[in-house]
């Protein structure tokens, strides 16, 4: 960080660098989009790839936002438009919601565990509220632009990549679920997993379950001939059996359930821009082991930065 901070104090001969952060920020602050922009520039360091770096961050800007609709409060705002553009959407707007405004357009991603819009709907979740969007084909666009920008290194555009991705195939996976024939069948919406309909579909399962285990004491009963402790000992043995020895079903259901936890863990891991790659990619793959299927970027970006981090320590 050091060194970007030197490259920019010359801007006579880095005129190029500040071009690029006129055409893509609104305000002086450091935002993940002006961080972005620094580190492709200082690796780079080159002006001939000044409009890659530029046509890159702009596609990124747009892969990872969505139009914002207007309401009573706010302006309708797009996000992929011009810093110039934006001012003037948002002109009218008080400055409190300029400002959110503002720091949304300079934002490109952010961390949020994929169990919250699940579990608690569109309302609940930032990432909605401040309209970034996690399409993979865009994404994936982005990711290819990248790797395709020579000795251009950005950890926070990498870190934007690759938790994106793992972002939106877990919540993909989870919303599976939900469809399947499960306890959680018809439970989620756009408001989230909805409580009360969980808990009916559990009293049914309940209600099924004493149904179950009325009939077992019966059948009990009649195999033990009137002998209370043969009766009781065949009750055990019956329920016993069907609820631990594991069934198909039951196994399908645990596996499911493991291949969630590798998945949204892999997610986990990869929190800040810091993250470690080894240790993402090691609970990635492990993940696909288990049947996920992650885009082929998220390895490549991993596979990137893991190289990078070795060069680097070799070098140092």
């Amino acid at each position: 960080m050091d060194g970007i901070n030197k490259d920019k104090t010359d801007l006579a001969a880095h005129g190029w660098w500040q071009v690029i952060r006129e055409g893509h920020l609104v305000s002086g602050e450091r935002s993940q989009i002006s961080r972005i922009i620094d580190e492709l520039c200082a690796s780079v360091n080159e002006p001939d790839f000044a409009d890659a770096i530029d046509e890159l961050v702009g596609e990124a800007r747009m892969a990872f936002h969505t139009p914002r609709p207007g309401d009573l409060k706010s302006p309708p705002v797009n996000f992929t438009e011009s810093p110039g553009q934006l001012l003037e959407a948002i002109g009218d707007a008080p400055d409190g919601l300029r400002d959110e405004l503002i720091r949304c357009y300079e934002t490109l991603w952010l961390y949020e565990p994929p169990e919250t819009l699940f579990l608690h709907g569109l309302e609940a979740s930032a990432i909605e509220k401040k309209s970034l969007r996690y399409e993979v084909g865009q994404i994936e666009y982005v990711a290819q632009l990248y790797l395709d920008l020579p000795g251009a290194k950005s950890p926070t555009l990498e870190w934007a990549i690759v938790n994106s991705l793992l972002y939106a195939e877990s919540l993909a996976f989870l919303q599976e679920m939900a469809a399947m024939r499960s306890l959680l069948a018809g439970a989620s919406s756009d408001k989230g997993l909805s409580i009360w309909k969980v808990m009916a579909v559990s009293a049914g399962g309940w209600i099924w379950e004493g149904a179950k285990l009325a009939a077992t004491a019966a059948i009990s009963y009649a195999l033990g001939q009137g002998d209370h402790a043969a009766s009781i000992m065949l009750f055990l043995a019956i329920t016993g059996a069907r609820w631990f020895v594991p069934t198909q079903k039951k196994r399908r259901q645990q596996s499911v359930i493991v291949l969630a936890q590798a998945m949204t863990g892999a997610h986990r891991l990869a929190k800040r821009s810091a993250f470690n790659a080894g240790v993402v990619r090691q609970q990635a793959y492990h993940a696909t082991t288990l049947g996920a299927v992650f885009s082929d970027y998220v390895f490549e970006i991993l596979d990137r930065r893991i190289l990078k981090t070795s060069a680097d320590h070799r070098n140092g």
